[in-house]
């Protein structure tokens, strides 16, 4: 992005098509959501190219270092990318931008309506998304400082998750097969894979592909026993995509140590319930991946499960980077009584973002002590931002 040279005032949209291309599949490979933004004046045949000019400049003055503003070739529309951004930031953005050209004497000539595209998916034409959003830009119904939203293609795309049991006992392995196939995890799918010995793992390369993969295998194995897979396995380049289960009859600590020590992320004592195993990794390892967007999906998902049976797992998420974690956890928290998330939402409270102020006092007058809680946060709290917030909520929640 920063190596990009304008050669005019404003990049025009046939510039733009080939770096939509490269975002469009950074899409799927680096799970970036993409929200473009297409704004067009609500009297365009009236105005002269010296007001044009005005709205140009006050986008460029208004967009991020990390957003992108063009120019559509009939000249009466624009358009902003806002890459790693949903749409609730681009809706805020807009919010804020009509709030200024409203307010300040010198824009009372521009008046704009807008639209909302979130890209969740790659199955998107540029000429279709630049047609799509000039269409419903083109309607009069669509009110000045308005803004409407194409959903064509926000649907997130289900994140695949390799899955191989290693087990030598076939009737366990059989089991173990039809639990991890019903198991329903929002936003992820499962492909299950089995093996009687370490061997037959390590031949069918199905661990050499990119995607995050679950392990779960028994210690003790023909031919390849599990010990030695675990260390093939994280003496790999890409050794965190695995997420290893080790199974055992070793009751022992020096045996789990072991384990733990060689790189395993949970060692289990046969025999186990297979509904503990099923909540530990609906609940808890997804959360543990790298890929920031794999971490929000999983969030999403525990969301819509809504059964939550410990925090740990979920406190890091308060100070994500990404505010979209921050948001989800805040949401989660309505699982959990507010006695275990009081101090967390009261720091989400005072975030940065406005979405997750929003929900954290969202979150917080749910409880049935949440209004008290409120009204000591507004009379303790120096944040004049949280304290409106807490106010605006309080007072949505007491009908006033």
């Amino acid at each position: 992005m920063n190596d990009i040279k304008f050669t005019h005032d404003i990049m025009q949209e046939h510039e733009v098509e080939r770096y939509f291309k490269i975002w469009r599949e950074s899409v799927i490979r680096s799970r970036l959501t993409i929200t473009v933004v297409f704004l067009k004046t609500a009297n365009s045949t009236q105005l002269n190219e010296n007001v044009k000019d005005q709205v140009t400049s006050f986008l460029q003055s208004k967009i991020r270092k990390t957003d992108l503003l063009f120019q559509l070739s009939d000249g009466d529309h624009w358009g902003i990318f806002f890459l790693q951004s949903s749409d609730l930031e681009a809706r805020a953005f807009l919010k804020r931008i009509f709030a200024i050209l409203k307010a300040e004497r010198k824009f009372q000539q521009i008046a704009l309506k807008a639209s909302i595209t979130e890209i969740r998916s790659n199955n998107v034409i540029f000429e279709e998304l630049i047609n799509k959003n000039k269409q419903m830009l083109s309607g009069d119904e669509q009110l000045t400082w308005s803004i409407a939203e194409v959903k064509d293609y926000c649907e997130q795309p289900t994140e695949l998750v390799k899955v191989s049991i290693i087990e030598q006992n076939a009737i366990f392995r059989q089991v173990l097969e039809s639990t991890l196939n019903q198991i329903n995890i929002p936003y992820f799918s499962l492909d299950v894979k089995v093996y009687e010995d370490g061997y037959s793992f390590l031949q069918s390369d199905d661990y050499k592909s990119g995607h995050m993969h679950l392990i779960l295998m028994n210690d003790i194995l023909p031919l390849k026993n599990g010990l030695e897979i675990l260390h093939i396995l994280r003496h790999m380049p890409n050794e965190k995509k695995f997420i290893i289960y080790m199974m055992s009859e070793r009751n022992s600590e020096g045996a789990a140590l072991n384990a733990y020590e060689g790189g395993v992320d949970e060692y289990i004592v046969k025999p186990f319930n297979l509904r503990l195993l099923e909540a530990k990794i609906k609940r808890k390892k997804l959360l543990h991946h790298d890929t920031p967007e794999i971490n929000i999906r999983a969030l999403k998902g525990l969301y819509e499960i809504g059964i939550i049976d410990e925090m740990d797992s979920f406190v890091p998420f308060v100070t994500s980077e990404m505010w979209e974690a921050r948001l989800m956890v805040a949401k989660i928290f309505k699982h959990v009584p507010l006695t275990y998330t009081y101090s967390y939402l009261e720091q989400l409270l005072q975030d940065e973002n406005w979405w997750v102020r929003s929900q954290a006092a969202k979150t917080i007058v749910e409880d049935r002590q949440g209004i008290a809680k409120l009204q000591q946060f507004i009379e303790s709290s120096n944040d004049q931002y949280a304290i409106e917030m807490a106010q605006e909520i309080a007072a949505r929640k007491e009908g006033k």
